[in-house]
């Protein structure tokens, strides 16, 4: 698991609890994060609620800056990743995967 650090940065609430929810937990986000994940610049401005579009860039520079490359950019494979944090949570906790 990772210890997100959002010192320095902008962000709302939500924003946080849903970027530590994606990258520590596997819990896929809604479509405005996964577009900003996705590096779709016009679906995240279109999906924005207002106070993600004021944090937009502090969000961006924090998933650039802080969040593991394998979770974000043109390339990534959201369902890959989530495979992978799921698999991860079940081994540290113990559990058999259904």
């Amino acid at each position: 698991m990772t210890a997100l650090n959002f010192t320095g940065y902008n962000l709302p609430a939500s924003t946080e609890q849903a970027l530590r929810m994606y990258v520590d937990e596997g819990y896929r986000p809604g479509g405005f994060l996964c577009a900003v994940l996705n590096n779709n610049l016009f679906r995240a401005v279109s999906q924005a609620d207002t106070e993600n579009r004021a944090a937009l860039a502090d969000i961006v520079k924090f998933i650039y800056n802080r969040c593991p490359q394998r979770c974000h950019g043109d390339t990534y494979d959201s369902d890959k990743y989530v495979d992978r944090v799921d698999e991860y949570c079940h081994f540290v906790r113990g559990e058999e995967r259904a």
